[in-house]
């Protein structure tokens, strides 16, 4: 059975069968170029998405070395500042120790001199014999 089409008065028109198969022809032809478009278009949504992810990607990493910048440069500042403390706390006891070692020294200084020059004192006497 041909294929028919409606002439200006709407009356079935038999179409021959090359025009038919033309038609066919045709269609088959749209819908191949359908089919790349919506290839095509798949492949630009699907590079689209690609690049969106890359791009999100990217924005996250930057995002994350940042909060790591911040939170190493926070980490730094207090070991500089718990160091800092540190070595004045040990400052301030080596102070006290030599404070405490120098009153001691002074202390036996005057009895070690007392008890040389009591020792002298007993040289000369035998000397003097």
């Amino acid at each position: 059975m041909s294929p028919t089409v409606k002439n200006q008065n709407q009356q079935p028109e038999r179409l021959p069968a090359s025009a038919a198969a033309e038609a066919v022809k045709k269609v088959k032809d749209a819908e191949k170029m359908a089919r790349a478009v919506v290839l095509e278009a798949h492949e630009i949504t699907s590079a689209r998405i690609f690049e969106q992810a890359a791009e999100e990607a990217k924005r996250i990493k930057e995002n994350v070395l940042a909060a790591a910048r911040k939170d190493a440069t926070e980490r730094k500042r207090s070991l500089v500042e718990q160091a800092r403390r540190d070595v004045a706390k040990i400052l301030s006891e080596a102070e006290a120790e030599t404070a405490a070692l120098e009153r001691t020294a002074r202390a036996s200084l005057g009895q070690a001199v007392k008890k040389t020059a009591a020792e002298i004192a007993k040289i000369l006497e035998k000397g003097s014999q």
